[in-house]
């Protein structure tokens, strides 16, 4: 869940003007659960981070996380996986990000 809250707030909230808001929920669901982490920044596609790339500079969040989940299905039979969402408002602008992260 880290790198993903770390994400929405370093490449999405630090550069939006105006209102900020970043959610991250956990539910139930039968033998396992589901993240939920939400965020209203500037999107994936408006991010700093994507618009300008640092010479020598490698995002490993999320393969990180894969290679955590991998991990993790082999060592307890159990798996897992994420999706990563551009929200977007009324008029098809950038409204944030959503990654739904699953185990089970």
């Amino acid at each position: 869940v880290q790198p993903f809250v770390e994400n929405a707030v370093w490449h999405g909230l630090a550069v939006k003007e105006g209102d900020k808001a970043i959610s991250v929920r956990f539910i139930a669901n039968g033998d396992g659960f589901r993240c939920v982490i939400e965020d209203n920044g500037v999107g994936r596609g408006q991010s700093p981070a994507v618009l300008v790339k640092e010479p020598g500079h490698r995002s490993l969040g999320m393969q990180l996380t894969s290679e955590r989940l991998r991990l993790l299905a082999r060592r307890m039979s159990e798996g897992g996986h994420f999706q990563v969402e551009d929200l977007k408002d009324t008029e098809g602008h950038a409204a944030g990000t959503r990654v739904t992260l699953l185990l089970h």
